[in-house]
């Protein structure tokens, strides 16, 4: 018989980390809003997003950084 672990009492991310992520993820869309309305550029974004992924240090979000 296989064991099977429970992981259910196991966060996937800490309170600290999930305010992070969702403060990261809220802050890039709306960079990508001001950039699609022709208010950043493409390299005023690029530079912000780096800058919040450095900020805010996301868990999952910093892990796929396309830029867009």
């Amino acid at each position: 018989m296989q064991r099977v672990e429970k992981t259910a009492d196991i966060p996937l991310l800490t309170h600290d980390q999930l305010q992070r992520e969702l403060t990261y993820r809220a802050s890039m869309a709306i960079l990508r809003d001001l950039r699609d309305a022709g208010l950043v550029n493409g390299k005023e974004f690029v530079r912000t997003s780096q800058f919040l992924a450095k900020r805010f240090s996301p868990v999952w979000g910093g892990l796929y950084q396309n830029h867009g």
